[in-house]
């Protein structure tokens, strides 16, 4: 019963985001289908904010099944996986 789209489209700016938001989705897809066994270095932290530099960089996603949504995330800090989650969102 959940309707997918089959397509999507990313707009916005130029220096919004949007590559960076495909490589995180590529780097967590990685991840996942290494079993955590991939090099972590590529995940930069944002730069704009000089205190963000020292603090985890952290990708969550959400998907969902036949009957059930997840939240699936990471929290990665110097290319080593902190925290590793994941919950039934309903």
């Amino acid at each position: 019963g959940v309707e997918l789209l089959k397509a999507a489209a990313l707009y916005g700016a130029n220096g919004a985001g949007k590559s960076n938001l495909i490589k995180a989705v590529a780097a967590l897809q990685q991840i996942v289908l290494s079993g955590g066994k991939t090099s972590l270095k590529e995940l930069v932290p944002f730069k704009l904010h000089a205190a963000s530099t020292q603090q985890p960089t952290t990708i969550e996603i959400e998907y969902a099944t036949e009957s059930k949504s997840y939240l699936f995330g990471i929290s990665v800090q110097d290319g080593i996986i902190l925290e590793e989650w994941l919950y039934e969102s309903g």
